[in-house]
């Protein structure tokens, strides 16, 4: 997730998600060119899992999104959340897509 939103900063969006309990399990990872503390902090309080810097290099850049990718997706259990209105179970991302062309 981006911090800088076409109509909301990320830490906003955090918190619409979070007031969602059938989305509250989904794992939120911000990221932004912006490290500042009170950016950091206000994502964190909002409910982001984690804050990843942006790199301004690509290659760094993208080394940056494969480790988050291989801890959130490859390390981590996120439970199922079947939601209470009884709907489809949710399923996170494949990790396959991030490594695909």
């Amino acid at each position: 997730l981006d911090y800088r939103l076409r109509d909301m900063c990320g830490d906003e969006f955090v918190r619409q998600v979070r007031s969602h309990a059938e989305l509250r399990a989904i794992p939120l990872v911000v990221l932004s060119a912006d490290e500042r503390d009170s950016v950091v902090f206000r994502c964190l309080e909002a409910g982001a899992n984690a804050f990843v810097a942006k790199q301004a290099d690509f290659a760094q850049f993208r080394q940056a999104i494969i480790r988050t990718a291989d801890f959130w997706l490859g390390n981590c259990r996120v439970p199922f959340v079947v939601p209470p209105s009884g709907g489809n179970r949710l399923a996170g991302s494949r990790r396959d897509a991030l490594y695909s062309g």
